[in-house]
């Protein structure tokens, strides 16, 4: 994975204030401090990076009228965690 993860600072900052310094959309970054992917994704960041994506796949839905996303509800917190898991163990086993 070529992106470093986030900054220590940034996660301490997050820690300190969760709204104010929380993960944005956009060119944001995971939390890779952990030792493996559970511990990653137990992550304070790393959940609240998962339940961002959550609300804002939700809120497309929501406006699509499409019939894209079926007639069935979502969960969409347990998709994007499902998915970053398994980015989670990518990252831990590409490590040397």
């Amino acid at each position: 994975f070529a992106r470093d993860g986030i900054p220590l600072k940034t996660i301490e900052d997050f820690i300190k204030d969760p709204h104010v310094n929380a993960p944005k959309l956009r060119n944001t970054r995971l939390d890779k401090f952990a030792a493996d992917p559970k511990s990653m994704k137990a992550s304070p960041w790393n959940r609240a990076l998962a339940h961002r994506f959550a609300e804002k796949a939700a809120e497309i839905a929501a406006n699509s009228n499409d019939g894209r996303f079926g007639p069935h509800p979502i969960d969409w917190d347990k998709l994007f965690s499902d998915r970053l898991y398994r980015v989670y163990k990518q990252i831990i086993e590409a490590r040397p």
